[in-house]
C-alpha cells in the first residue's frame, strides 16, 4: 500500500516502500524510498509488494515479491496544510501529507465536480448558528456531527471539524420533481443512473433507487414507500431522499479535520 508520508528532497520526491518478502514470516519487510516521477498531469509511483499464492494446505499466503508501477492523476492542494491527492478512474483516492512545510503550487488536474443542495456543497464552511446538532458519531475514527439546517429541517448535513460540511442529504422531495432532479444529475455527471426498480423490502414497504457512481461523486436518490391499506402508514406519500457524497473531498476532509473535537455554543 502507498503510505501517507511523502517527502520531497528533489524535484519529484520519493515514497516509502517495503524492500522484500520475508518468507519465514510471510510478510513484507524493510523500508526504502523509491523515486516518484511527476509528469504534466500524472504521477508514476513504484512500489515493491507481496504476491499471494496458495500453499500445500490451501491457505492464502504471500509467496513472492514484485515491483509494480501505478499511474495516477494528481492534485496538489492546500487545506490548512499541503497535501497530494492521487486518483485513478476506479478505486478510492490516496491522500498524502507532504512532510516538508514548503510552499506548493496548487494544480487543477482533477476537474472536481460539485452539487449545491439548499445553497451548500461538500467542503463549505457553515455558521453553527444556522444548524441544529442532533447527535455525534465516530465512523472509522472520524468524528462527525449529525445536523440539519435550522431554517429547513429537510436539509441535513454531516459536519466535520466544527463547521465543515462533510456530506449532504435532502429529504421529502416530491415525486413530481424527480424527473427534473434526475436530468440535472445525469447531465452534470455525463452518466446515466442505475435504476433499482421498486422492490419489497419488508412488510408492505417497497424501496426504489436511482444511483450514480463516478470517480469523484456518488449520489443515491431513493424512496421507501408504504404500499399497504393503512392511509396513515409511515412513508405513505413516498417522498424521495437525496444523498450526496464526494469520494475525493471526503477523504481529504477526514485527513485534515477528522480528529477535531466537537464544540458547543452552550458549554465549553
Amino acid at each position: 500500500m502507498v503510505s501517507n508520508s511523502l517527502q520531497k528532497p528533489n524535484k519529484d520526491g520519493y515514497i516509502h516502500s517495503h524492500t522484500h518478502l520475508d518468507k519465514t514470516i510471510s510478510e513484507m519487510v524493510g523500508d526504502t524510498m523509491i523515486p516518484i516521477i511527476i509528469l504534466d498531469s500524472t504521477v508514476i509511483i513504484t512500489q515493491i509488494i507481496g504476491v499471494q499464492g496458495v500453499d500445500d494446505n490451501f491457505n492464502l499466503n504471500l509467496k513472492s515479491d514484485t515491483i509494480i508501477a501505478d499511474t495516477f492523476l494528481f492534485e496538489f492542494m492546500f487545506i490548512t496544510e499541503p497535501i497530494l491527492v492521487l486518483t485513478r478512474k476506479f478505486g478510492n483516492p490516496f491522500i498524502l501529507r507532504l512532510k516538508e512545510s514548503q510552499e506548493i503550487q496548487e494544480t487543477s488536474n482533477l476537474k472536481l465536480r460539485s452539487f449545491e443542495i439548499g445553497g451548500y456543497t461538500i467542503g463549505d464552511s457553515i455558521n453553527r448558528e444556522l444548524i441544529s446538532i442532533n447527535e455525534i458519531s465516530k465512523e472509522d475514527g472520524v468524528i462527525l456531527e449529525k445536523a440539519e439546517l435550522a431554517s429547513n429541517e429537510d436539509i441535513k448535513f454531516d459536519i466535520i471539524g466544527n463547521n465543515i460540511i462533510y456530506s449532504i442529504e435532502r429529504h421529502n422531495i416530491n415525486n413530481d420533481k424527480i424527473d427534473n432532479v434526475i436530468s440535472v444529475i445525469t447531465e452534470k455527471l455525463n452518466s446515466e443512473p442505475y435504476h433499482r426498480k421498486p422492490a419489497k423490502v419488508v412488510g408492505d414497504y417497497t424501496r426504489e433507487n436511482y444511483l450514480w457512481f463516478t470517480y469523484d461523486v456518488d449520489i443515491n436518490l431513493f424512496r421507501l414507500k408504504y404500499e399497504g391499506n393503512d392511509p396513515f402508514g409511515i412513508y405513505s406519500k413516498g417522498d424521495w431522499i437525496l444523498y450526496y457524497d464526494n469520494d475525493i473531498l471526503q477523504p481529504i476532509l477526514s485527513l485534515v479535520y477528522g480528529n477535531n473535537k466537537p464544540k458547543s455554543s452552550i458549554i465549553e
